[in-house]
């Protein structure tokens, strides 16, 4: 169950990232409250890069490590 929720979090992170104009710190909330959603806390988001540029559409990562 946390493997999907984390998946999922990666993903919804990386596709809000991707639209023009968004901010990793928007993703990284979007993320942490998925994950807040079912019980997990101080997870570590990483969103990369770091700061998003339009100049960067890809590669963008969303990687997401959890801890119970």
């Amino acid at each position: 169950m946390i493997r999907h929720t984390a998946d999922n979090a990666a993903y919804e992170a990386a596709r809000a990232a991707m639209v023009p104009g968004a901010s990793s710190g928007e993703a990284t909330t979007l993320a942490q409250g998925i994950l807040a959603s079912q019980q997990i806390r101080d997870a570590s988001i990483v969103i990369a890069p770091d700061p998003i540029l339009e100049s960067l559409a890809w590669p963008l990562a969303a990687t997401k490590l959890a801890t119970c």
